[in-house]
């Protein structure tokens, strides 16, 4: 059988269609309840000011009160285009 055989056997899709999304839709569910502090997109107008309170942070060992969202919050800033070759902010790469 040639190519094109198999390639005219192959039956049409009509469509796609999409998965079922409850499985997916709990486990979010789950994760939000375990953590209910993380917000996904926190909405803080300066970044550099994230990044500069974690370097105090990293620098000093000092995490009392830290939640994760801050945490994550700092390593967007730090890792986005505009912050991601300063030099003065290897440190801090480096601890990420």
């Amino acid at each position: 059988m040639s190519l094109e055989d198999h390639l005219a056997a192959i039956p049409e899709l009509d469509g796609l269609s999409l998965p079922d999304l409850g499985d997916l839709s709990a486990a979010a569910e789950r994760v939000l309840a375990r953590w209910p502090d993380m917000i996904v997109n926190p909405p803080d107008s300066d970044p550099d000011r994230l990044v500069r309170e974690m370097h105090v942070r990293v620098f000093n060992d000092r995490w009392d009160g830290t939640p994760l969202s801050f945490v994550l919050a700092a390593a967007r800033a730090l890792y986005d285009g505009e912050r991601l070759t300063r030099p003065g902010l290897a440190m801090l790469r480096a601890f990420y």
